[in-house]
């Protein structure tokens, strides 16, 4: 459930590539990177900064039967969203400056803080 709360929050075609392909083929902007990064604060993006990855490493996590290779893929996973993240967040901050930077004291990477989740309950009580 998780996980389709995150994928509606994107651009699914654009994420999937499609979109990338579809100006390939149409031979636009082959070699500017067109990427469009927007700031929400939005759904699962006032627990987390990275809702799709966690829930996608979740996915993987409760799998019934962790072969070698399951679990060989799932560290492969985290190291890729991880290192991912890093780069992702480095071009937030260079776009949205200490907008995201705050962002990022207050709102955990992949795991909810605590704190924020119970102060955002407090919130929606007393509305």
């Amino acid at each position: 459930m998780g996980f389709v709360l995150a994928v509606r929050q994107f651009d699914l075609q654009e994420f999937l590539g499609i979109k990338q392909l579809k100006r390939f083929t149409k031979n636009q902007n082959n070699h500017v990177k067109i990427e469009q990064y927007t700031f929400t604060r939005e759904g699962l993006f006032r627990y987390m900064r990275h809702p799709l990855y966690f829930f996608a490493i979740v996915i993987f996590l409760f799998e019934p039967r962790m072969s070698v290779f399951k679990f060989l893929l799932l560290v492969w996973l985290i190291l890729y969203f991880w290192i991912g993240s890093l780069l992702e967040e480095k071009r937030m901050v260079n776009k949205f400056g200490e907008e995201y930077k705050k962002y990022q004291q207050e709102v955990g990477r992949f795991i909810p803080k605590i704190s924020l989740v119970f102060l955002n309950k407090k919130k929606s009580n007393r509305s």
